[in-house]
């Protein structure tokens, strides 16, 4: 009988679910690696270790779907220590409500009622997901009910973590669509579930119904880099050196840039309600975060919500005092926007001399606009030069809101002060 330390030589470097046996061949502990044999090689130094005789593994193409089969595995076959937890507490379970506009939420046990329910899944995996239910399918968490029709949808609709029933913005059978397609990936996995999405593009597409296929090219996209990149819940960087080195060389060839973009510098503005506008600069270097540079900026007003004032004025202060000296200039510049924002950028960067070539990334159709062409560059979706950007981007969107969030906070906190009950 092999020990786990010496079966650990045939175990592959690869993304995928293990099961450890004991002598009686009976299954005693499941998981999930990003890398089998690295996983694997600590549990070779546990008490478990003693306990194993046999390992067997199951690859899987992505995290996603380790993630996945794990909680179904575990279900199935409830190893003695994948279910003997501290205080008798209970893995969580996803679950879809039974209400007309679903909610997603994390529960500790299941009920006999009208939910749905998937899992149970280990650690902080079904809290990853229920931030992917969200980001890439719209699907609620508050309780506001939809039937109510609010006037303004709530803060997560604004920042795109939901797709505002509350307030009508989504119809019940578009909002059905989503939940479906969630669920789907819960049951089928990730390759199945982009397989179908890709269906249902093209089928809309066919139907001239373009606004759907972009909203599912759109989820698609999302959903590839959950299987490229490393998944952690609404936040995904481009993973491997090599990937890097390649998203760089990409951006420098497509971009026409004199040299490899290093550091990429991106500005965001968070915009609700038009109180307390507030910008974030990010930074990027050699494709991964460098948050030691990480800059925030109150926006003046000016008496007005203006995404590409406020554009104009974050750049223009980055650019032409103090901090142009104290931080290194990046070698490109990334919008968080359109033709018009990256409009109000240029002209910023013209007013305080700095030469610096900036793009603006589109969220809709992740177009990207350059200085001097009327027509975006579209550059393939599995490109690992669009996914950094998209990284960098969603990284700025972040910062921005998290900063807009504690402003708005202070001043209801300062509210309630001055106004006790």
């Amino acid at each position: 009988m092999a020990s786990l330390k010496e079966q650990l030589p045939r175990i592959p470097d690869a993304t995928g679910v293990y099961l450890l046996r004991d002598k009686d061949r009976k299954i005693i502990y499941i998981g999930k690696a990003v890398s089998l044999r690295k996983r694997l090689s600590t549990h070779s130094r546990s008490p478990l270790a003693s306990k194993v005789s046999k390992i067997d593994f199951i690859r899987t193409s992505s995290e996603l779907d380790a993630l996945i089969l794990e909680a179904k595995l575990i279900k199935k076959h409830q190893p003695r220590y994948n279910i003997s937890l501290r205080d008798d507490k209970q893995y969580p379970y996803i679950k879809l409500t039974g209400e007309p506009f679903p909610r997603v939420l994390l529960v500790r046990e299941t009920l006999s009622d009208k939910g749905k329910y998937f899992g149970p899944f280990m650690g902080g995996s079904a809290r990853n997901l229920i931030a992917l239910a969200s980001r890439v399918f719209g699907i609620r968490r508050c309780r506001q009910t939809p039937l109510k029709k609010r006037n303004q949808p709530c803060l997560d609709y604004h920042i795109k973590r939901c797709a505002g029933p509350c307030a009508a913005k989504v119809s019940k059978k578009e909002y059905a669509s989503r939940v479906l397609e969630f669920s789907e990936l819960l049951k089928n996995g990730l390759t199945k579930a982009i397989e179908k999405m890709n269906r249902q593009m093209e089928k809309a597409a066919n139907k001239q119904d373009f606004e759907a296929a972009a909203e599912l090219r759109n989820r698609i996209s999302w959903l590839l880099r959950t299987e490229s990149g490393s998944y952690s819940g609404s936040r995904y960087f481009v993973s491997s050196p090599k990937e890097k080195r390649t998203a760089l060389l990409e951006l420098k060839e497509a971009l026409g840039l004199e040299r490899t973009p290093q550091r990429i510098e991106a500005f965001d503005i968070s915009n609700l309600g038009g109180s307390k506008i507030s910008a974030s600069m990010v930074v990027f270097k050699e494709g991964l975060p460098y948050k030691s540079h990480y800059r925030r900026f109150k926006i003046s007003s000016r008496g007005v919500a203006d995404d590409t004032l406020s554009m104009n004025e974050v750049v223009f202060r980055r650019y032409s005092g103090s901090l142009s000296r104290m931080l290194p200039l990046p070698d490109l510049i990334l919008i968080d926007g359109g033709r018009g924002q990256l409009s109000s950028a240029l002209k910023a960067l013209k007013e305080a001399k700095a030469d610096i070539p900036a793009i603006g990334l589109a969220k809709r159709y992740e177009e990207i606009y350059v200085k001097g062409s009327a027509d975006p560059i579209a550059l393939p979706k599995d490109s690992a030069g669009l996914r950094l950007l998209q990284n960098i981007r969603d990284e700025a969107h972040r910062f921005a809101v998290k900063y807009h969030r504690l402003r708005r906070k202070k001043v209801l906190a300062d509210q309630a002060f001055d106004n006790p009950l």
